[in-house]
C-alpha cells in the first residue's frame, strides 16, 4: 500500500507550491523577458494581457488563463498599455501539453478554486501549504481531463475586516462592531461614540491613532465589503445592493465602490476580488 501511494504522489503534477498571489498593474507596465526554473499560472482577474510565449502572441481575457512549463521564456503587459489584475501562482512540477501555452477560459467550480488558493495562501492557517499543492494538483489534472475529453473550450472565504486592524482598546473594538451591526443605516460618529461611552472628538481622535484611519474610512470600508459579498452571492441589482448598504444614491455609492476596489461593481462581479497585499 505504501509503495502504492508514493507511486501515485510521483504521478502527480504539481510537486510543491512556491506563491499564489493577485496582482493589479498600473497603466503602461511591460514585464520583461524572463526565464525561471518554476512553472507559472497567469489567470487574468480584469483587463486584456497580450502575453508572449517564446515568439507566440496569447491575448488573455478576463477569465482566461494559461500555464507555462519551466524554462520557457515569456513576457506580458497590458493591451493597449492599459492597466489589469491577475493572479499569478508558481509552483514546480510539470504542465501536460495538452494545457500547456494557451488561453483556457476557466469555468465556474475552476475559478472556485482558484479563489480558495489566494485565501489560503493569504490567511497561513495550518496545513495552507498542502491544500493550495492539492488544489493545484486538482486543477491541472481536471483542466487536463476536460480539455483532452471534451476538446478546447472557451466567491466563500474573504479576506477582510477586522482581522486587518490593530485595535488595541475596548473602545475601538465596541465602535467597529456597532458600525458593522449598523452599516446599512445613516450612521454618525456621534452615534457611534455614543455607543461607545466616550465624546464624538475623542472617538475620532483615538480611532485615527490606534486604526490609522478615520470613522469615514471604516464606515465605507464596511459598507464596501458588504457589497463586495452581495455581488458576489446574491442575486439583487446594483441600486438593491447600494440601498442595503446605507446608500441612498447609486451613483454615490458607485463611486465609493471604485475608490475602495478599483473597479465598478459590474466589473468586480466578474473577477476576483481585491489584488493581494501579502508581498
Amino acid at each position: 500500500m505504501k509503495n502504492e501511494i508514493e507511486n501515485l504522489l510521483d504521478t502527480l503534477p504539481v510537486k510543491n507550491a512556491d506563491y499564489v498571489l493577485h496582482k493589479a498593474k498600473s497603466r503602461g507596465f511591460n514585464l520583461k523577458k524572463q526565464i525561471h526554473e518554476v512553472c507559472e499560472i497567469i489567470f487574468v482577474d480584469y483587463g486584456i494581457v497580450e502575453l508572449t510565449i517564446k515568439q507566440e502572441l496569447i491575448t488573455l481575457k478576463p477569465g482566461d488563463c494559461v500555464l507555462i512549463p519551466s524554462m520557457l521564456e515569456h513576457h506580458f503587459h497590458g493591451a493597449g498599455g492599459r492597466p489589469f489584475d491577475f493572479l499569478n501562482i508558481a509552483f514546480h512540477g510539470d504542465i501536460d501539453s495538452s494545457i500547456a501555452c494557451k488561453a483556457i477560459f476557466l469555468n465556474q467550480e475552476e475559478r472556485a478554486v482558484m479563489l480558495k488558493m489566494k485565501n489560503e495562501y493569504l490567511t497561513e492557517n495550518r496545513f495552507s501549504h498542502e491544500l493550495i499543492v492539492i488544489m493545484l494538483n486538482q486543477l491541472l489534472l481536471s483542466l487536463q481531463r476536460r480539455l483532452t475529453a471534451s476538446g478546447f473550450e472557451r466567491n466563500t472565504v474573504q479576506i477582510t475586516g477586522e482581522n486587518n486592524l490593530n485595535h488595541r482598546t475596548a473602545v475601538i473594538s465596541r465602535a467597529l462592531n456597532f458600525i458593522r451591526n449598523n452599516y446599512m443605516r445613516d450612521i454618525t460618529a456621534e452615534s457611534v461614540s455614543k455607543h461607545s461611552g466616550v465624546s464624538a472628538s475623542y472617538l475620532r481622535n483615538l480611532m485615527q491613532r490606534e486604526t490609522g484611519h478615520n470613522f469615514r474610512h471604516h464606515l465605507r470600508e464596511i459598507r464596501m465589503e458588504t457589497a463586495q459579498r452581495l455581488l458576489r452571492e446574491s442575486t439583487d441589482n446594483i441600486s438593491d445592493i447600494a440601498a442595503k448598504v446605507g446608500y441612498s444614491s447609486l451613483p454615490h455609492f458607485c463611486d465609493a465602490f471604485k475608490k475602495v476596489s478599483g473597479m465598478t461593481p459590474t466589473e468586480f462581479a466578474r473577477s476576483l476580488g481585491n489584488p493581494s497585499v501579502k508581498n
